[in-house]
């Protein structure tokens, strides 16, 4: 085959259309090529159809590459998966803006920047939003359309355009100074433009709820504010909870007080008020059972037992201190005859009439009938606590015998207690009034009862706020047996007692206008033990008596003081033992020296007490002076 010339046709198979398509021709020779029909020729043609049109990978934010922004123009990079062409700006649309695609910037073949400027962006606070237009041209380079408008990767089509960039306020109005219910009340919430997103739980109420939440329009909400009645009320609207049109969110609103005059929670102040009173009583009872007169003493001689005119007394620890006193008119009496006497005897030794003294009194001519006064004062200071008490009694009897004695007796007492830490006090005077009698049964055995009733006039302060007032009926009845037995040098004193005291505080309504509820206090007591003394004459004149007893105690009716927070009792046992010792000197000139201590708590769990105390007797200097 000399010259000329052949072709080729390849026909994509049917079913193929918007495909590409591979294909392949072969072209054979056989015999000789340069006579026409006696020779052939053979070789391979290969090559592919295109018949999809290019696809759109990303969309991103090329300037700026963020959003929102303020910028006045945007630009977006679109990237093909193949060549494009016929790319420009009617191919774009633009929607959130009058501003339009001002430049198509090819990159290379399959990357194009489209920039969008003018119009309003300058003041604009939309979101801007770039897509395909429909009557789009956009083709590869065999002409095949571009078919898809969404990318199939990254699609950052849009910009959040803010040129307003204040945040909007928000204040709290028409909220009261103060309330003094918990009824509801209506508080606006004032935005400085219109915002959306604000809710019933964007509000925080503190000692409060807030309710009825109601949108008057896009600034301006309402809601309601119900007082929990515990505190002062404050009002809140966080930061970020609401926004604008340009998506700014709101600032935090200035927190708004609302002052609560509702007095503390009424059964916490019932339950608190009636644990202070029942503490108080009881820690009175215990004072007052405890500082009971010897009934004994009186019919053995006098209030303090031993003829002098006044007796004292003090002692106690760095916590605790206590005094008394006690004297009566036969005491005094006594130490009047004895001064006479003694002066007398002086006035015979000088006449020559030896140890005879000069118009002697005559025997009996004592009378039985006697007034006495005792006092006590005592104080105690524990854990930011303190307490004073004072108890008086007033007495008149009649000695019908050196068996038998009778009476009346009065019974004065106040008591003041602070308690630092829970912030309460109480304080109380009151007064018992009854009979008693002491009386000798036998040889060896006395006897002395008495019983008293009266009231109590309080005062109660438990929250350290107010002040209330309170009365309470109270009645006490005690009796003990006292043996009487001596063995050589030694005096042997036991003793079985018991004592019942009880107080009915009243019920009354306090400052704040809450009930409180009446409530008894009792307690019941035993005890019973031996005493031991003795007493050793010096040559001086002097005479020393030492002392020991042990004493039981079994609380038979128990009053416990309970923490007032919590309202646990501190516990103790019912039966328990308490030591007592001491000494006692009586000088030649009549003053008397007595020291005793204690140890309270033997065998008792939880409980302890100790102290003592020195009791000075002195016959005092006018008594003695000559009539």
């Amino acid at each position: 085959m000399m010259g000329g010339s052949c072709s080729l046709t390849v026909t994509a198979p049917a079913g193929t259309g918007g495909t590409d398509v591979t294909y392949q021709a072969t072209i054979s020779r056989s015999g000789d090529v340069y006579e026409a029909g006696t020779g052939q020729l053979s070789g391979s043609v290969f090559g592919t159809s295109d018949n999809s049109g290019p696809r759109i990978t990303s969309i991103t934010r090329q300037n700026p590459n963020s959003s929102p922004t303020n910028a006045d123009s945007l630009t977006w990079r679109i990237v093909f998966d193949e060549s494009a062409y016929n790319v420009d700006a009617s191919d774009f649309t633009v929607a959130g803006t009058t501003a339009t695609v001002t430049n198509v910037n090819q990159q290379n073949q399959l990357t194009y920047d489209v920039t969008v400027s003018g119009g309003d962006l300058a003041n604009l606070n939309a979101v801007v939003t770039l897509s395909i237009a429909g009557g789009q041209n956009i083709a590869d380079i065999f002409g095949n359309a571009l078919t898809n408008t969404t990318p199939t990767g990254t699609n950052d089509n849009s910009f959040q355009v803010v040129n307003d960039l204040s945040k909007p306020t928000v204040a709290i109005l028409n909220a009261p100074a103060s309330v003094a219910s918990t009824s509801a009340f209506n508080v606006t919430f004032q935005f400085s433009e219109d915002v959306t997103g604000f809710m019933l739980g964007d509000i925080t109420v503190g000692n409060g709820s807030a309710s009825n939440f109601i949108a008057t329009n896009g600034s301006t909400y309402t809601a309601d504010i119900t007082p929990s009645g515990t505190g002062d009320i404050t009002i809140d609207v966080a930061a970020g909870v609401a926004q604008d049109a340009s998506a700014n969110t709101n600032v935090a609103a200035p927190q708004v007080t609302v002052t609560g005059n509702f007095g503390p929670d009424e059964d916490f102040v019932r339950t608190r008020t009636k644990r202070v009173i029942s503490n108080f009583t009881i820690r009175r009872a215990n004072e007052i059972t405890a500082s009971e007169p010897s009934l004994v003493n009186r019919l053995n001689g006098g209030a303090n037992g031993a003829g002098a005119p006044v007796g004292f007394t003090g002692g106690g620890t760095l916590a605790n201190n206590q005094m008394a006193f006690a004297t009566s008119l036969r005491q005094i009496f006594n130490a009047r005859e004895a001064s006479k006497a003694k002066k007398r005897t002086e006035l015979g030794q000088m006449m020559g009439l030896g140890q005879q003294s000069l118009m002697a009194p005559q025997a009996g001519a004592q009378t039985g009938f006697d007034i006495w006064l005792q006092g006590k004062w005592a104080r105690v200071k524990n854990d930011g606590s303190e307490s004073d008490i004072g108890i008086a009694y007033l007495g008149a009897d009649y000695r019908a015998s050196t068996s038998l004695l009778v009476g009346m007796m009065l019974q004065l007492d106040w008591s003041d207690e602070q308690d630092k830490t829970e912030n309460t006090k109480a304080e109380g005077q009151g007064w018992m009034a009854g009979p008693y009698i002491a009386a000798r049964l036998h040889q060896n055995l006395l006897f002395d009862a008495r019983a008293a009733w009266g009231q109590a006039d309080n005062k109660v302060n438990p929250l350290g706020t107010f002040t209330d007032e309170f009365d309470s009926d109270r009645w006490l009845a005690s009796g003990r047996l006292t043996g009487d037995f001596s063995r050589g040098n030694w005096h042997i004193t036991p003793h079985v007692g018991v004592i019942y005291f009880e107080e009915d505080q009243k019920s009354y309504t306090d400052s704040n206008g809450f009930f409180i509820p009446g409530q008894t206090v009792s307690l019941g007591r035993v005890t019973f033990g031996p005493e031991f003394r003795t007493s050793i004459q010096r040559a001086s004149g002097a005479a020393i008596s030492p002392h020991l007893g042990i004493k039981g105690i079994w609380d038979f009716e128990k009053a416990e003081i309970i923490d007032v927070a919590t309202g646990l009792a501190a516990g103790s046992d019912d039966l328990r033992a308490r030591a007592e010792g001491g000494l006692s000197i009586r000088m030649p000139n009549g003053w008397t020296l007595d020291g005793q201590g204690f140890y309270d708590g033997i065998g008792a769990g939880g409980f302890e007490a100790f102290g003592g105390r020195i009791t000075l007797t002195v016959p005092l200097s006018r008594l003695q002076q000559q009539p």
